[in-house]
């Protein structure tokens, strides 16, 4: 988890040092391992470096091949190295070091264009070809590395976080009132927009070709759907699977330092961990040390203590068990850091875990996202209906039998929700000069390897690792498994409405039986209401700028926020009412008072 930043003017100004310094200061949090800066007439880069490899305590960036013609920065790693490495000495590339930028450089130097599609990992990277004066930017399959940009014909910005640009005169902060309605609404829509106007994302599986002749922004992968793999028997799609999720996690592994892992209890998690120890085990990986993290929630239905030690005594793991308390100061501090949303409660509690990992000399952190993705073909939306369905089948209590209501009641009052208001609690003004209904109306296009909400998690799991010194990897968003997944029909995929069937039975043994039958996951919408009782933040649903902005109808956002309240004061301790829309609220409000004072 690295931090990159890049000035381009153009019409050949010089770019100013000091500007590049100042862009990259403000995300130096990227690097704790230092940063540095290549300046070359109109071209400014900066990198900001965490070392999490064992190649990367010898690698130096910003990276510049042998006759000063093409110099590279990327957040990122290679997971394909060996592969790409015997490709590339096959047609003569030169080699200086093993580390994965130098393998980046070359790719790009033999097969330009083509190059990102024949990377496997997660990154961000800007080259600049200065024989052809044009920059190459690329992001990952997924954008699981955060790609900031910014054009206006004359100057070319990018970097790992909106912050840096903002440092930039050229850049002029406003409001982009569409991207504001989707997060309030939270329906968000777009891979593309942020909260700015005039700063954009690069899309997933994109490249950008910028010179001063014009831009390009072009595809570069996409899933093969005539692809297809045909078995006789399920223990064949079992044994592929398992050759590739072993690769998936064994790639992950590669650190120079002790090797974290987020575990739940859930499947998603403890699968990670159980192959991780598989590996370990068999010496498959080198041991720098690993340890479990585990957040815990005494006396709450959230609380998972019960499942994750299972997998602990099982594997007798270092383990750490971690608290996650309230900090109402945290959230303005953050969106001040950032000039951004803020992190919501529920993803704010992993910090703990990645804080206390990186005290510990961790530097990579792995963690279960991405197991409810792709296991269902086409992959199968996790809906809160959904989940309380699978809990009461799993487990028939009262409990089981009020979540179900409860949500199957939510449904039911969203279907039957006049239409005059695309979103109740956003005005009609607003939503209309916003085209909120068009960019809603989106969301059904999505190609589900672009989903704007995965997008959304991804970057914000990225700059909360980042922020903890420690780099998150998701075995599950491999690219390699998820051609795999798309490509097994889905009868293999599913049995008795288990979306994750190959994976259960690709981990027997490895994980303890109780753990991997398991249906349930926990709900944390405790960590908001636990948020929204201290008097600081319950203040802004009683009274929100944004609401003199005409963003949102300050009325029935109170409405809200009492219901929500009145039915934790009475004991509801989970699947509370209006969680998402009063976390946006609350994360526009306090973006919008750090943003725009």
């Amino acid at each position: 988890m690295s931090g990159l930043t890049l000035v381009y003017n153009l019409d050949g100004r010089p770019a100013d040092p000091t500007i590049c310094e100042r862009m990259t200061a403000v995300i130096s949090h990227r690097g704790p391992d230092g940063t540095n800066h290549f300046v070359d007439g109109p071209v400014g880069l900066g990198y900001c470096s965490l070392r999490s490899t064992p190649e990367s305590p010898r690698e130096t960036q910003p990276l510049s091949d042998e006759t000063g013609s093409l110099c590279l920065v990327m957040d990122g790693r290679v997971d394909n190295g060996s592969e790409l490495r015997a490709d590339l000495l096959a047609r003569r590339a030169i080699l200086r070091t093993d580390a994965d930028a130098e393998l980046v450089l070359r790719a790009y130097e033999l097969w330009g264009d083509d190059s990102p599609r024949r990377i496997v990992g997660d990154f961000a990277y800007v080259i600049w070809d200065k024989p052809k004066q044009q920059l190459f930017c690329a992001r990952d399959h997924l954008g699981i590395r955060p790609f900031y940009y910014f054009f206006d014909g004359r100057t070319f910005l990018c970097a790992s976080e909106p912050r840096a640009l903002l440092e930039h005169p050229a850049v002029q902060p406003r409001p982009n009132e569409g991207m504001v309605a989707e997060y309030l609404a939270y329906e968000i829509t777009s891979v593309e927009d942020t909260l700015y106007e005039g700063i954009q994302r690069l899309p997933p599986a994109h490249f950008i070709v910028v010179r001063p002749s014009g831009f390009r922004k072009q595809r570069y992968w996409e899933i093969n759907r005539s692809h297809q793999i045909c078995y006789k028997a399920d223990q064949e799609y079992v044994d592929h699977f398992n050759r590739v999720f072993k690769e998936a996690v064994r790639c992950r592994l590669r650190s120079h330092r002790p090797v974290a892992a987020e575990l739940s209890g859930g499947v998603d998690s403890s699968c990670v961990v159980g192959m991780c120890q598989y590996l370990l085990r068999d010496g498959l990986v080198p041991d720098v040390g690993f340890e479990t993290f585990s957040l815990v929630f005494p006396g709450l239905p959230a609380d998972e203590t019960a499942w994750f030690r299972q997998v602990v005594d099982f594997w007798n793991l270092n383990s750490n068990e971690v608290p996650a308390p309230p900090d109402p100061a945290w959230y303005p501090a953050c969106a001040k850091r950032y000039l951004d949303l803020p992190d919501h409660a529920n993803g704010h509690m992993a910090d703990f875990c990645s804080t206390l990992a990186y005290q510990k000399g961790c530097r990579v952190i792995l963690t279960g996202l991405g197991g409810d993705d792709w296991f269902g073909h086409p992959p199968v939306p996790q809906s809160r209906l959904r989940r309380a369905f699978y809990r009461l089948r799993a487990q028939p209590d009262l409990d089981g039998i009020r979540s179900l209501l409860h949500d199957s009641i939510r449904v039911v009052r969203r279907a039957c929700t006049s239409r005059t208001s695309v979103v109740p609690w956003i005005p009609d003004a607003f939503a209309l000069r916003s085209r909120l209904a068009e960019r809603i109306e989106q969301k059904k296009r999505h190609d589900p390897l672009s989903h704007p909400v995965r997008l959304y998690c991804l970057e914000m799991k990225d700059r909360a690792s980042a922020r903890c010194g420690v780099e998150a990897r998701h075995p599950y968003h491999d690219r390699r498994l998820i051609e795999l997944l798309f490509a097994f029909p889905p009868d293999p995929l599913q049995r008795a409405g288990h979306n994750k069937y190959i994976l259960r039975q690709a981990m027997r043994g490895l994980v303890p039986e109780s753990v991997l039958q398991r249906l349930t996951k926990a709900e944390f919408s405790h960590t908001s209401a636990q948020l929204f009782e201290c008097d600081s933040i319950s203040a802004v649903f009683q009274s929100a700028r944004i609401a003199s902005q005409g963003w949102i109808d300050q009325g029935r956002v109170a409405a809200m926020f009492h219901e929500f309240i009145s039915l934790w004061n009475r004991g509801q301790r989970d699947n509370l009412p209006h969680v998402w829309p009063l976390d946006m609220v609350l994360g526009i409000e306090l973006w919008f008072r750090a943003a725009f004072p």
